[in-house]
């Protein structure tokens, strides 16, 4: 059965997901959200966090909530079932505000860990700037973008993808940016369509070595 789109509902195989605004969703005691944004870069996130996907969930809770950060409900389209399960989300912001999301994130971050473990983020912090290169002004950076496995197949990967180019023509953006380690299989999902890998790039310091080279992806707009 194709998989059809009407009105922000997709029918598959029986199947219905509909694309809703994060903050119409209730995290609850549900930690599918958090772990969905883990899974975005796994190996990141354990070299940020000490694989400590508990302490995680509790500093993602306070990023979904707050007014300026890079996990924001605001920024995020959530893709649920029809019994509200979620399947993926797609968390996007333009290039001018990735840094001061980035210090808001990363302050209430610090504030919140004991010295020793705020120390060990600080560092590992300041190894990202070799990781991600700067975002134009004029660009949509996708900064988290999954589908649940179990959710793979239906075409939802793509729905979220346009979902995030529709963000990026109503601000006027000329270009939508993603990064993604280059030994992802969705790599070659994105190529597909009509995303370019144009830097390869990787974090320099000791103790980097468990985080894998990564690309940044552009797909220019036009029409």
């Amino acid at each position: 059965m194709a998989t059809v789109w009407r009105e922000g509902v997709m029918v598959c195989k029986g199947r219905e997901v509909r694309l809703r605004p994060a903050p119409e969703i209730a995290l609850g005691d549900d930690p599918t959200l958090s772990r969905l944004v883990w899974d975005t870069d796994p190996h990141l996130f354990a070299h940020l966090f000490g694989n400590d996907r508990g302490l995680w969930d509790r500093l993602f809770r306070a990023e979904w909530a707050a007014d300026q950060g890079l996990h924001r409900a605001a920024d995020t389209i959530v893709a649920t079932a029809g019994d509200g399960a979620v399947l993926g989300l797609v968390n996007a912001f333009a290039g001018p505000e990735v840094d001061a999301r980035a210090e808001a994130s990363f302050g209430r971050y610090m504030a919140s860990l004991d010295p020793v473990a705020a120390a060990a983020l600080a560092e590992a912090a300041g190894q990202m700037a070799w990781l991600f290169p700067p975002v134009p002004d004029d660009a949509l950076l996708i900064f988290n973008i999954v589908v649940a496995e179990d959710a793979r197949g239906l075409g939802l990967g793509a729905a979220l993808l346009r979902a995030a180019e529709a963000v990026a023509r109503r601000k006027g953006l000329a270009a939508l940016h993603l990064d993604v380690e280059v030994s992802n299989p969705a790599v070659g999902f994105y190529q597909r369509h009509g995303f370019r890998p144009v830097v390869e790039t990787r974090l320099a310091g000791p103790g980097t070595g468990t985080v894998p080279p990564h690309y940044r992806m552009i797909l220019p707009l036009t029409g």
